[in-house]
């Protein structure tokens, strides 16, 4: 029984060192140095009980054994033909004597000397397994910071590129809607021409129509006009001369054209004579002129005498 045990104790100590030297073994499901510690001293400890149960007094170890197997993590086995440790020269009275136990021509040695280096040898490999460790996790330190700043890098990269692309669509779109609404306008512009276009059109052939129906009325006015020119000169009541601005009108009664037009389209209309073809202006003593052109009607009518009603 104790040699099964020196030997898996020896077998699971060498597998604990190579785990302790690689990290990890997967075959033998060690996945760390400290899993891989674990074992080793698990198998130190079974070359410990090897060791004793093949002692030659049946299970009854020296004192120095039981001190050696309380304290040293590693035992040193050797073969039949191992010698005692000899007694060092300084205190030679004083060295502890070499606990020997044979079975089946194998002999395991145990020694302070070996205990000591047993002892140094276990430090050492927890310090470099320590130091292993603090590499480990400072190297997993600098990775996060390092994924965590490509992160923040990666996010303000994309929310910047996301601004622009809300910027670019904003102006896109502010630039389509400005160039629907001029097309627009410009529709409604062409539209109010032609459909003004028509009405002046259809009003020249409404009054032509009925110039010819009322012939002798007309002619009948026209010498009524001819024989009060005079008159109306001076009062400048309606029938203003005629200007460089086209129709004009003053005063309240009938309508003069001059030239003649059907001046009676911007009345029926156009609201407050203002449609770009008409306006209406406020003369002297506050009469008002109609000018079917331009401002500036009033100095050529030499003021009003009446307001215009309605």
């Amino acid at each position: 029984m104790g040699a099964i045990l020196i030997l898996l104790g020896i077998a699971g100590a060498g597998l604990g060192l190579l785990a302790l030297i690689r990290g990890r073994l997967e075959r033998v499901r060690i996945r760390s140095r400290r899993d891989a510690g674990v074992m080793t001293v698990v198998a130190v400890m079974m070359l410990i009980a090897g060791g004793t149960l093949v002692g030659p007094t049946g299970g009854t170890a020296e004192p120095v054994a039981r001190a050696a197997a309380q304290q040293a993590p590693l035992v040193v086995a050797g073969s039949a033909s191992s010698k005692p440790a000899a007694p060092t020269t300084s205190r030679p009275e004083t060295s502890a004597p070499t606990t020997h136990a044979s079975t089946g021509g194998t002999r395991v040695d145990a020694s302070p000397t070996v205990v000591a280096t047993a002892a140094i040898a276990a430090s050492a490999a927890a310090s470099r397994s320590r130091a292993a460790r603090s590499s480990a996790s400072a190297s997993a330190h600098a990775a996060l910071l390092a994924a965590q700043r490509s992160a923040a890098a990666k996010s303000q990269a994309a929310a910047s590129s996301s601004r622009a692309v809300a910027s670019a669509a904003a102006v896109a779109a502010s630039s389509s809607s400005a160039a629907v609404s001029r097309s627009s306008a410009e529709s409604a512009a062409s539209a109010a021409s032609a459909a003004s276009a028509s009405s002046a059109a259809s009003a020249t052939s409404a009054a032509s129509a009925s110039s010819a129906a009322s012939a002798t009325s007309a002619a009948s006015a026209a010498a009524q006009a001819a024989s009060s020119s005079s008159a109306a000169a001076t009062t400048d009541l309606c029938g203003a001369p005629p200007n460089p601005y086209g129709y004009n009108y003053c005063g309240s009664g009938p309508v003069v054209v001059s030239p003649p037009a059907d001046i009676c389209t911007f009345f029926d209309c156009i609201a407050n004579f203002s449609n770009g073809k008409g306006y209406m202006e406020e003369c002297r003593d506050g009469r008002v002129s109609m000018s079917g052109g331009r401002r500036g009607a009033c100095s050529y009518h030499g003021g009003e005498l009446m307001a215009v009603s309605g």
